[in-house]
């Protein structure tokens, strides 16, 4: 099969209906997909894929503020057509449904109708994830194998698998064995302390979809979700696969693995999205007094440090203002970040520092 033709019949979702309730407060009034990330927000990693892969029209199903997340879909996408963006490709936004999806099996199973006569392969893909990647080699992989339904995986620490699902394959990296997010999970033969993970990243032939979506919506006992309940019975009936990616991905689901992520991209954003010598995040608009200090840190838009301010391990969420001479920060350990949530205003009175509980949100790394 040609690579125009295995794109053209390539029918393309991107779940985008997650609260993010583990990266709260920063999804208190955003989805997780819309969460700023360096220069740009979290699903627009995703949609630069599907654009760098030449899929048109994916279509992002929303949930969870759903509204805010497609006003920034399509500013996202006038950007990419200023860039001279093929026109033809824009996003599809599923406005958010009345009753809420079950889950994300769910999801797919009521948008069921988006798939045309011309679709012979669903690509499905999550919006809170961060990484480049081409689909087409994962096209590619799929089609060339005869599989019934690929999964992306990659190579994780073991410690992070009750995150995941875990991926057993044999030789020809057929999926033998999967468990979502098992507390032991069985380890690469030959690599200690590794496991393949699922990414969250799917492929399926259109009539195996569909009819495990419909078997999975007649059972009453099922969670609706593709991990715990599609990809367990595919192994079981189907031939699945599994396609190794082995770039750089990150699930940023919790404050930690999204600061963490922030840290790791750093290096890679432009100079207008990093503080000079204080491993920081800068996103457009921020406001810096030439006497403040701002050490690892992550500024959104909006937010303005004041004369003499000392910020330091620390989250400001967008529009955040920090009164001159104030401290956000703890400097009794290094491992300990303070979130500050989206419009505070942080004076004197309410400021973090050594011998004071913070008032914001704080986690430990």
């Amino acid at each position: 099969m040609t690579s125009k033709k295995m794109v053209s019949s390539t029918s393309t979702y991107v779940l985008a209906g997650g609260r993010g309730s583990r990266l709260l407060p920063l999804t208190s009034r955003r989805s997780k997909p819309a969460v700023p990330f360096g220069d740009r927000r979290i699903i627009d990693f995703t949609l630069s894929n599907c654009l760098r892969s030449d899929l048109v029209h994916p279509h992002v199903i929303t949930q969870y503020q759903g509204a805010h997340l497609t006003q920034h879909v399509r500013r996202w996408w006038l950007e990419q057509s200023a860039c001279a963006a093929d026109a033809s490709a824009s996003p599809v936004c599923v406005p958010a449904p009345k009753s809420s999806y079950a889950g994300t099996a769910d999801a797919l199973f009521r948008n069921l109708q988006s798939l045309n006569s011309d679709t012979e392969h669903a690509l499905v893909l999550s919006a809170d994830h961060i990484y480049d990647m081409d689909y087409q080699e994962l096209l590619q992989s799929h089609v060339d194998s005869g599989a019934d339904a690929t999964l992306a995986a990659i190579v994780y620490p073991s410690e992070w698998s009750q995150q995941f699902g875990i991926i057993d394959v044999d030789r020809r990296n057929r999926i033998v064995g999967f468990e979502e997010k098992p507390p032991q999970p069985r380890e690469i033969p030959g690599m200690p302390g590794k496991v393949l993970a699922n990414m969250g990243i799917y492929v399926f032939r259109k009539d195996v979809l569909v009819a495990a979506l419909r078997t999975d919506a007649a059972d009453a006992m099922s969670s609706r979700d593709i991990g715990r309940s599609l990809i367990p019975h595919l192994v079981t009936h189907k031939k699945v696969f599994a396609f190794q990616f082995n770039g750089y991905w990150k699930d940023v689901g919790t404050i930690d693995s999204y600061y963490e992520a922030n840290m790791e991209w750093l290096p890679t954003l432009p100079a207008t999205h990093r503080l000079a010598g204080s491993g920081s995040v800068i996103a457009q608009g921020v406001r810096i007094h030439p006497t403040a200090q701002v050490m690892e840190s992550i500024l959104m838009p909006g937010v303005v440090i004041g004369e003499n301010a000392r910020i330091r391990r620390a989250i400001l969420d967008e529009n955040v203002h920090v009164f001159p001479y104030t401290y956000v920060r703890f400097s009794d350990s290094e491992k300990r970040i303070t979130v500050v949530p989206a419009n505070t205003v942080v004076t004197r009175e309410t400021q973090t520092h050594a011998d004071r509980q913070p008032a914001f949100a704080s986690l430990t790394l």
